[in-house]
């Protein structure tokens, strides 16, 4: 549901399934191919192209070239007019040191040496997000977030602690 969201509809209403042109889907022929330094064997260039146990590609019955996730594998072209890329907010909650209960005088946000920079988090979960093959098909990146607003800070007493993670198309 949440890709649907992200790549949207066209004027006519029909869902979009990638955030370029789709030329057609790839065939054997398509396929790049590279050799591996250090076993000297030829293996797959392209990413996400599902390999059986010999690593040769998987097709469907078509020719078609699949997926990680048994889809076909799309040719792209250029990226549609009206993708503008992803606006993202991440908000991490974190625990008090040694879990300690939050006392009244606390502060809410945490300044002291034992929590990690910011953009370390952040890159952590965007990079996690992004690696799944059904955003690698769609052609969802995160290169495509133009706006990204951070914050971390303490949980509140009787919070959970964890990640807020919200992404909309611009």
């Amino acid at each position: 549901m949440m890709v649907k969201e992200l790549l949207g509809t066209d004027k006519d209403g029909n869902q979009y399934k990638n955030t370029h042109i789709i030329k057609g889907f790839k065939k054997l022929k398509d396929i790049e191919y590279k050799t591996d330094e250090e076993t000297g064997l030829r293996v797959v260039k392209n990413r996400n192209v599902a390999l059986d146990e010999s690593g040769d590609v998987i097709l469907d019955k078509d020719g078609y070239v699949l997926s990680l996730s048994g889809q076909k594998i799309p040719i792209l072209g250029k990226i549609r007019d009206d993708y503008l890329g992803l606006k993202a907010r991440i908000l991490f909650i974190l625990p008090r040191r040694n879990n300690r209960e939050t006392r009244i005088d606390d502060r809410p946000f945490p300044v002291d040496a034992n929590t990690s920079d910011i953009d370390n988090y952040a890159k952590s979960i965007i990079d996690a997000f992004f690696e799944n093959p059904m955003f690698k098909e769609t052609g969802l990146n995160d290169r495509h977030i133009q706006s990204l607003l951070l914050q971390k800070r303490y949980a509140k007493p009787d919070e959970d602690i964890g990640i807020v993670f919200e992404i909309k198309a611009i």
